[in-house]
Formats: structure tokens, sequence, C-alpha cells
């Protein structure tokens, strides 16, 4: 078990940048399965798999290396040899394939991870499991008839399957090289003369690791990833706003849209027109801590991000004054024509204007409704010179 491999792990940490569904995600998760994913991928790679690509007759001699023959064990390509069995529980294009490139971009931080990801991952470790313990889909058991005897050039085989794991036994060699074949000589470990699962091959190695060139193997590095990703942390910042009225159930978010309408830099100190880019620039410098369950159930239903696996664990908010004003009306709904922004003027900018109106002109400010009537006629040329 990955468990017993990584003893005292050093604290690492693997960080993925990556733009998703409009929003802007930092997923955080340990990274101890990163080094022993890549370290198995490069050994692979570096590895034979001890048996010859097919397409003439006793193959051309040239082998495919480990991770090849792995990969291509479900797509059963013809380069490569018909290695995916008829009781493989692999279909064409799958398993394998899916899973190796989601490690590649988990690893690589190209990609985040999500339930569904998570979900197949899952599936196909539990296939690794079966395969393992099933006596005919497991890769040491694999039954090849390969010859007892050689006599004259001629061989002499069983009527039953005599080998298990591997064929290339060094009787199998012997006839291999009488015809002008490729011989390719492997351990002993490699093949069994029994089906009781104590062949080790390449390709066992590579799944389920115990051998001399792969000691650690695909199935145990998928349940130490498995186990990291699902404990993952999201910090989210969010670009677009599927639902505002999500967002403005936090009470944070709310405390802090309040604070803003009464800061003094967010509206023209002579009208009050409130200033809504610069609104929304203040409220992208804030950092916000998610409390509780239902907050990140609000955070992932506002920024469409419901499938994004792990937790979320904090956000910031970069958006455009118009979508900022839309959070507004959506923290003080149907009060918002009752609030004062700084200075205590009337709220009114963007395509807001709560402005009370004296003589069929609005005012700015509740001082102006005893003002002389040429003083609210000064006070609305100057809000209309100012662009509301």
């Amino acid at each position: 078990m990955w468990s017993n491999i990584l003893k005292a792990p050093k604290k690492v940490n693997k960080k993925n940048t990556v733009a998703y569904k409009g929003q802007q995600v930092l997923q955080t998760f340990d990274g101890k399965f990163k080094p022993l994913y890549i370290g198995w991928k490069k050994k692979c790679q570096s590895a034979k798999s001890g048996t010859v690509k097919t397409g003439t007759a006793g193959g051309d001699g040239k082998q495919p290396n480990l991770f090849e023959f792995v990969l291509h064990h479900v797509t059963d390509q013809k380069a490569f040899g018909a290695v995916r069995r008829p009781n493989s529980p692999n279909a064409d294009g799958d398993g394998i394939t899916k899973t190796i490139d989601k490690l590649d971009e988990i690893t690589a931080g190209t990609g985040l991870v999500t339930d569904k990801d998570i979900k197949n991952l899952k599936r196909f470790k539990r296939k690794l499991e079966r395969m393992k313990e099933d006596v005919d889909l497991n890769p040491a058991n694999i039954p090849f008839t390969t010859p007892e005897d050689i006599s004259g050039g001629r061989a002499k085989y069983p009527k039953k399957p005599n080998t298990f794991g591997h064929y290339r036994t060094p009787l199998y060699n012997k006839l291999a090289r009488s015809k002008g074949q490729k011989a390719i000589k492997v351990p002993s470990s490699y093949y069994a003369s029994g089906r009781d699962f104590s062949a080790r091959p390449p390709f066992y190695q590579a799944l389920f690791g115990e051998g001399g060139v792969i000691q650690v193997g695909l199935l145990e590095i998928l349940e130490l990833g498995i186990k990291e990703l699902e404990d993952a942390e999201n910090f989210v910042t969010i670009r677009q706003l599927k639902d505002a009225g999500d967002l403005a159930s936090i009470p944070a978010v709310a405390s802090v849209v309040t604070s803003i309408l009464k800061n003094p830099a967010s509206n023209d100190s002579t009208t009050g027109e409130l200033k809504m880019n610069q609104m929304a620039k203040i409220f992208a410098a804030e950092r916000f801590q998610i409390n509780g369950v239902t907050e990140e159930k609000y955070v992932r239903a506002a920024t469409g991000l419901e499938d994004l696996e792990g937790e979320i664990t904090g956000f910031q908010v970069q958006l455009s004054g118009a979508v900022f004003q839309k959070l507004m009306v959506a923290v003080f709904g149907n009060k918002l024509g009752s609030k004062r922004s700084a200075g205590g003027f009337y709220i009114h900018g963007g395509s807001l204007d709560y402005r009370q109106r004296v003589n069929g002109k609005p005012i700015n400010h509740p001082r102006e409704k005893n003002a002389p009537k040429e003083d609210v006629q000064k006070s609305w040329m100057g809000t209309l010179w100012n662009g509301n």
C-alpha cells in the first residue's frame, strides 16, 4: 500500500492555477503522488515490455517500451499486438488512456480535478483491483502454450497452456532463433509454470509493482492520488457571476459592499454620483474566507463551480462596475433606495437613480430639499455635467 511507501513524508503542496468556467481557480493538494506518478511513467518508458510488435510472421523483433504496451492495452492497435484480452474489462479507447491523460494534466498543472474526474479515477481503480484479484484477468496468469521440448528444429507443445505471465521461455527463444527470429531474453520471474499469481511480467509490474523493474505500480499511485485530490482546497477568483443573489447571501460579502458604499472613494465628493468601476476595484482587493458548508454552496452556485472537486476555502471577486452594481442591488434589495452613500448623498450612478425630486428636478443630497430653487437647479446641472 502507498501508506507503507511514504514513511515520514516531507510536506509537499501541489498548486494548479487554471481558468475554468470563466473563473480562475487555484487548486492545492498534497503533491506526494506527483513524483511517484512521474517516476512510474519514466520507468515504464525506459523499460522494455518483453514482447515484440506484430505485423509480420513472428514479429519484427522491435519491442514497444512498457509504457506504450500498457497504454495500448486498451486500444488493441495491431502495431503493438492484440494485447487486450477478449474478457478485459476495458473498452477500446477507455480505461487507462483517459486515466493517464488526466494524471498527466494534474501533475503538469494544466488541469483541475472535478467530481467527474474523481469518479472516473475511482472507477478505473476498481477495475485494476478486480483485475488483480481475478484469475483470468491478472497479467500474472495470462496463459501461453510454449514448447516443452525441441528436437530436430521441431517443437513439441502440450495440449493445454503450460506457461503463465510471459511466453519468452528459454525453449521459446531457442525455437525463435532456429527460425531466424529475434530472441528476447527475459528474467525467469516474468513467467510461471502454474496459474498461481506468482509470475511478475512487466505488464503486471506496471499495474501493480512488486517487481525488479517497477516497484510501485499504477494502482498504488491511484490510491494515493485519489486520497490527496479528494482533500484538495480551492481558492476561486470570481470573474463572472452566474447568480449575484447567491454571493450576496454571504454575510462577509454584504458587509464589505455596505462599507464600500460608505467609502468616500466610491462616489463624487461634489455630486455624490457613485463610481461603479472604482467600487468594483475596491471590492476586488478583498479576500474572503468561506465559513461553513452553506457559504460554500452559495459560492458554487454563484460561480457555476458545483462540480469542482475538493473544498472551496476562499475567494476574491474581480468584476466590472456594471456587475458590481448588480451585486449591490442583490445585497440591499428594495432597501437600496433608503440607503445613503459617503457624505450622505442619495444613491445614484450607473443605471441607478434613487434621488428625490424637488419641483420635478432630482436632488443629490437631502440638504438640497430646503435650498433655494436656483441652488437646486445648480446641483441638478452639476450632476448632468458629471455624466449621470
